[in-house]
């Protein structure tokens, strides 16, 4: 009897409700907070060098789309979208 209720106990599953804004979810998958991170990481580093880093004319922007070289469905004109918006939002390009 023990046994069994410990086979039965191991077979439930558990769901919860993830926030993208959580700092780090490990596993194989994508998941909105690595787009998130990905946004960041390069706007900061897009910002940060020349030619918008200590430019005090404001350079026209031209966004080109990203290539998804990975097996996974990654939605890369979302990320884009998102690119283009932190750097206008920065103020420092047109």
């Amino acid at each position: 009897m023990v046994p069994l209720l410990l086979l039965a106990a191991g077979c439930t599953v558990s769901t919860r409700e993830i926030s993208p804004d959580d700092k780090v979810i490990y596993d194989e998958g994508y998941h909105f907070s690595d787009k998130k991170a990905i946004v960041a990481a390069m706007a900061e580093s897009l910002l940060s060098k020349p030619p918008i880093a200590g430019n005090k004319d404001r350079p026209i922007m031209i966004v080109y789309g990203i290539a998804n070289r990975t097996s996974e469905h990654i939605s890369t004109s979302a990320i884009t979208d998102d690119i283009r918006q932190e750097l206008l939002q920065s103020g420092k390009v047109r």
